[in-house]
């Protein structure tokens, strides 16, 4: 597994998906492989397809029965069935697809696939896992910083390098209003829910608006308790396809938001910590032009984080050191 986290970490590197595999026969390595989907262009370049492929070219056989694979992240459905056609009779694994709570599989898992196509594998999960979980949410990280960078700045895919900048302990009342990007003072218009939109984010705020280090919760936003707090301006000419905010819960937790219209459906960014209960990416159902726009689309996704924070607290009242509640 050391060797296979080693190759996930060169494809990150080289901006690829977060995965190595190593194919292992009676302890000697037969074939080895990291992802290399982007650096190729080509979608079927997973890392446990290209070991697969090495491994039964070096044998000489399409039969690996008798051989280990070793893979960081849980195989695809396609890789897990080149997997069953090989004939490979232990599994590996690292990190699962349910550790991410991503929704781009629904409920797959290697299992499931070999329940539905009568195979069988034997299957150790759990192995470097940290590692391999921190491996995917720095691939996450690389690719919004390089999505930022592809689109000239603009403020609005700029999340990630927003949220290091400014999501910090600040001490009390957590406003920030004297600084931006820009060095100039940003401002609120009198509702609370809208601002200059030739400036990258709110930061100061009417007296007595809730606030989240320095950014106000939008006006209007707010049902059973859960209110929305927008990081991105989003009063502009154009409609905006993307961006970034935070979400707080009835019970004062708070929790990171990524919002795009082309998105998978809810998935985790960041995990949580002392600063909040996790990052979450979720798909906005139309572009956002308004305050209401963003106050409708909200309320679109908040049955997903509603079920997170369930999952995470049940109704345990938040406390001192909990995940989003200092």
């Amino acid at each position: 597994m050391d060797r296979a986290i080693r190759l996930a970490r060169e494809a990150v590197e080289a901006g690829d998906g977060p995965a190595g595999c190593v194919l292992v026969d009676r302890g000697q390595v037969v074939g080895e492989a990291r992802n290399r989907v982007f650096s190729t262009q080509d979608p079927t370049a997973h890392a446990e397809l290209l070991a697969i492929r090495a491994a039964a070219a070096r044998l000489g056989r399409t039969d690996l029965s008798g051989l280990t694979l070793y893979t960081t992240l849980e195989p695809c459905p396609m890789c897990c069935g080149a997997l069953f056609a090989a004939k490979i009779s232990t599994l590996v694994l690292g990190a699962r697809y349910s550790h991410f709570r991503t929704r781009e599989l629904g409920t797959y898992s290697v299992e499931e696939l070999g329940s539905m196509t009568g195979r069988s594998v034997e299957i150790i999960s759990g192995i470097r896992e940290a590692e391999c979980r921190e491996l995917r949410y720095e691939a996450l990280q690389r690719s919004v910083r390089q999505s930022r960078k592809a689109s000239g700045g603009n403020p609005v895919r700029g999340w990630l390098r927003q949220w290091e900048r400014w999501w910090t302990p600040t001490g009390p009342g957590n406003a920030r209003p004297d600084r931006a990007e820009s060095g100039r003072a940003l401002t609120l218009d009198s509702g609370a829910g809208s601002a200059d939109p030739s400036l990258p984010a709110f930061v100061s705020r009417p007296e007595g608006a809730p606030v989240y280090h320095g950014f106000p919760v939008v006006a209007g936003s707010e049902v059973d308790g859960w209110s929305y707090g927008s990081i991105t301006a989003f009063d502009t000419l154009e409609p905006q396809t993307e961006g970034d905010g935070f979400v707080i819960a009835p019970d004062g937790r708070r929790a990171g938001i990524a919002w795009a219209t082309d998105t998978g459906e809810f998935y985790e960014i960041l995990p949580p910590d002392p600063e909040r209960w996790g990052v979450y990416g979720v798909r906005f159902p139309m572009p956002v032009q308004s305050r209401q726009d963003l106050i409708t689309c909200f309320h679109e996704v908040l049955p997903q984080l509603k079920r997170r924070h369930a999952e995470l607290f049940g109704s345990r009242p938040a406390g001192p050191g909990d995940p989003g509640g200092t």
